[in-house]
């Protein structure tokens, strides 16, 4: 494609990425001063559809919605975090919609994405997630229950009864058939309607991806 589109547009590569058609996993994890080539974005199709499913963070009106495919255990993912907070305060018309893609060899991710469902159930996904990343250095020894009751999750009985039970394991199900439905190759995972990135943008190629984002609506 000629210079100017879409896939001229900067991605840090940061990602813990799945061995593609591979029974393992490959974990890269780096750290802030480390920032590799990620690979390029790519279109796929239906990829707005994506958004119809998960948890809204932000403004559920935003007519701009993008999709992240993520991982509670996930450094890249961590990291991207309040990157995406912080485009969505400067952009009210952008909602996340997130959605979960535990990798297999993080052992916490699942019980993790648990608990965030188990918190959602009670209005309270946006805050307990935000908190369960801060939380990742000591996930092997987080206190769920903790952190909800710091999230604000009003019954918490009930939200340890959910974990123990794995209610909402069918809904986590759900997104891992989603993600390799597309295929998601590692998280963090972004949909910009159409457009699929693997890694963390850097801040211009969110602005670029969004304003692509608008002019595929034209």
């Amino acid at each position: 494609m000629k210079s100017g589109s879409i896939f001229d547009l900067a991605i840090v590569g940061l990602a813990c990425v799945t061995a593609a058609g591979a029974g393992s996993v490959v974990i890269r994890t780096y750290s802030r001063t480390h920032v590799p080539v990620s690979a390029n974005p790519r279109f796929v199709e239906g990829g707005a559809a994506y958004a119809n499913s998960g948890h809204v963070l932000g403004n559920e009106a935003a007519p701009y919605k993008i999709v992240e495919f993520s991982d509670f255990q996930c450094p890249a993912c961590r990291f991207l975090h309040p990157i995406l907070a912080e485009f969505r305060g400067a952009h009210p018309e952008v909602a996340v919609v997130y959605r979960h893609y535990p990798i297999t060899s993080h052992i916490y991710a699942v019980p993790a994405a648990l608990a965030a469902e188990c918190a959602a159930e009670q209005g309270r996904f946006a805050t307990f997630a935000g908190l369960a990343f801060e939380a990742q250095d000591t996930i092997a020894r987080v206190d769920w229950t903790r952190i909800a009751a710091a999230a604000g999750v009003p019954d918490l009985s009930y939200f340890e009864e959910c974990t123990i039970a794995k209610r909402h394991m069918s809904a986590i199900n759900a997104d891992i058939a989603a993600a390799r439905a597309l295929p998601v190759t590692g998280t963090p995972t972004l949909l910009f309607g159409n457009i699929l990135i693997l890694g963390v943008p850097s801040s211009d190629s969110l602005e670029g991806l969004l304003a692509t984002m608008k002019r595929s609506r034209r």
